[in-house]
């Protein structure tokens, strides 16, 4: 499936979906809308001017890292939860 098909059918059905045409998932990016703390972002802002690299990609580079370290789909099951309770 292509990028904007994938979106749309993650979109319809609610569930992950995959691009399969051979483009590595890290080579993809997406625009996405985040809420962060002010002073969090400001704090990511400051580290990325000090590294001489853009907050974005500073961003990008701790949710990876925090992506792969063992456990995610648990910690994203029990924020589903959690979130399911209050809706």
């Amino acid at each position: 499936m292509k990028l904007k098909e994938v979106m749309a059918e993650a979109k319809k059905t609610g569930k992950r979906q995959r691009v399969d045409e051979g483009e590595r998932a890290t080579e993809v990016k997406v625009s996405v809308t985040l809420r962060l703390d002010l002073e969090t972002l400001n704090k990511i802002k400051a580290e990325g001017e000090e590294k001489a690299i853009p907050y974005q990609t500073l961003i990008n580079s701790i949710l990876k890292q925090h992506a792969t370290i063992g456990g995610l789909e648990s910690r994203i099951e029990a924020l589903e939860k959690k979130f399911d309770k209050r809706g």
